[in-house]
């Protein structure tokens, strides 16, 4: 944070691989007396996989990931060969405490019939045996 000379302050945020890949003076900053300079960790997202994945675990991904269902079940090594495609559970915190479950279908989204979710930090995602 910098103080303007018209006393408002005024807040950069730079990326530390932007910094680094992005040679140029547009990422390079000089910083002076009085910048305030705040470096916040990293906090991967992790989310928990449980069922009918190839290797069911808690998978991490970076935080400037985009995570998605199919991300997901790629890091995974896939979907077993007994996995229920159809009706793929997600449970999700709610900031109140609370718990929501959302419902997927491997098979629509792979087709492109319905959009691939994003998923959150501490979802659950749950993929049971097919009957079949």
């Amino acid at each position: 944070m910098r103080r303007a000379s018209n006393g408002l302050s005024d807040r950069l945020t730079i990326s530390v691989d932007d910094l680094f890949t992005r040679l140029s003076e547009t990422w390079n900053v000089p910083i002076f007396p009085g910048d305030i300079v705040t470096v916040t960790p990293r906090v991967p997202v992790r989310i928990t996989c449980l069922g009918e994945f190839k290797t069911p675990g808690v998978v991490e991904f970076p935080d400037d990931e985009s995570v998605t269902l199919l991300n997901l079940i790629a890091r995974t090594g896939g979907l077993s060969d007994r996995a229920s495609r159809g009706k793929i559970r997600v449970k999700r915190k709610n900031a109140d405490g609370g718990e929501m479950e959302m419902f997927f279908n491997y098979s629509r989204i792979v087709s492109g019939k319905d959009p691939d979710p994003e998923l959150e930090t501490g979802d659950v995602v749950i993929v049971k045996e097919s009957l079949l």
